[in-house]
């Protein structure tokens, strides 16, 4: 009876990471008892084909139940572990993400040193314009000032100019080409996150959706359970007090040696006479009662092994029982922690995703801002 108990399972696929939500093929209605016995003793309710398909449909019961927190155990662990991969790629993802940032700050800050300079130098080079616009205004000599502004002030300023503009711009080109791959990391997570998390939803629902149907399923074997119990305990009960019965009797009745000695001769000189219609039928009917009073002492033996069964199988459900509130009252601590860690790395992905929003608009911005000193 125990080698069907405790049968181990595994998933046949890799990818069967939740159990299925089939129901099972053989929801059987147990046989009605009627415990009704008849005057002569005998246990008319009580069926071998009856008893064996209580035991079947308990054992059945058992190891489809068995099965399923199997099959939900293993997909927490695979959701487990799908969310701790996710949430390892995130954070590498928002280390490199910050990284980029430094250098786009790096250059930003470069390029606004350089500009900086670079208007600098541009209110020196004013200055001097004005100052040689002054001279040439107050000079006398106007060719000569000409002509040597032409050859070296313009020529310098002309080169000082064109250096200043060609570095300045090729930081700013620079600076466009970090600001698109930084954008494009940053299209790309973001849409990875959104698919991360719409997944998880998904198989959030779908554990959940199991957990829920799991548990309707225990409670409704837990009553069924209850049921048999209760089924079980009347049938003990009566058989109790047919044995008692039968001990009772026994115990008032001469023993059935000393019975068939004083009653084989009687009935063998009365077959041997001559008897009319009514005495023939007369001596049948005493001859069935000495029958049943015969199986009556040999039912009793049957009866205490069929009470020794129950007595067994009572313990055996007991006991299962007993194991399967244990395994459900475990399996829903798992779920619940199962939630707790779902929900808390969700809001980081929530932050996380939020810090990448808020990555984006500043990048937006000091493009702009580059573009606008361009």
């Amino acid at each position: 009876m125990n080698d069907k108990e405790n049968i181990p399972t595994t998933p046949t696929r890799k990818g069967e990471n939740f159990p299925s939500t089939t129901t099972p093929s053989h929801k059987q209605v147990l046989k009605p008892i009627s415990p009704n016995k008849n005057p002569g003793g005998r246990l008319s309710f009580v069926e071998s084909d009856n008893l064996d398909e209580h035991f079947n449909l308990l054992h059945t019961t058992q190891e489809e139940i068995q099965q399923q927190l199997h099959n939900i155990e293993l997909t927490s662990k695979q959701t487990s572990v799908d969310l701790g991969q996710l949430f390892d790629r995130s954070k590498n993802n928002n280390e490199n993400l910050n990284k980029l940032l430094q250098n786009v700050v790096n250059y930003s800050q470069e390029v606004m040193t350089e500009g900086n300079a670079t208007k600098a130098d541009m209110h020196k080079i004013n200055d001097c314009l004005t100052k040689l616009s002054e001279q040439l205004d107050s000079s006398k000599n106007f060719e000569k000032l000409k002509v040597g502004i032409n050859d070296e002030g313009l020529g310098n300023i002309r080169t000082a100019v064109e250096e200043v503009s060609t570095e300045n711009t090729n930081k700013i080109n620079d600076i466009k080409v970090e600001i698109a791959k930084l954008r494009e990391i940053l299209s790309t997570d973001n849409e990875l996150m959104s698919s991360q998390l719409t997944k998880q939803d998904t198989k959030q629902e779908e554990l959940q959706r199991v957990m829920e149907k799991y548990f309707k399923e225990s409670q409704s074997s837990q009553g069924h359970n209850d049921s048999n119990a209760q089924e079980l305990s009347e049938i003990k009960s009566e058989l109790k007090k047919i044995s008692h019965d039968n001990s009772v009797l026994s115990e008032k009745l001469p023993p059935s040696d000393l019975v068939h000695q004083i009653i084989s001769p009687i009935v063998a000189e009365l077959k041997a006479v001559s008897l009319d219609e009514k005495s023939v039928r007369l001596l049948e009917s005493i001859l069935e009662k000495i029958d049943q009073l015969d199986k009556s002492h040999t039912n009793t033996a049957t009866h205490d092994t069929i009470l020794t069964k129950l007595e067994g199988l009572e313990k055996v459900q007991t006991k299962s029982t007993a194991d399967l509130e244990d395994k459900i009252h475990q399996l829903e601590k798992k779920y619940a922690l199962l939630c707790n860690n779902y929900n808390r790395k969700l809001t980081d992905y929530k932050n996380l995703q939020s810090k990448y929003q808020i990555l984006r608009d500043d990048i937006e911005n000091i493009q702009n801002c580059q573009f606008a000193n361009g």
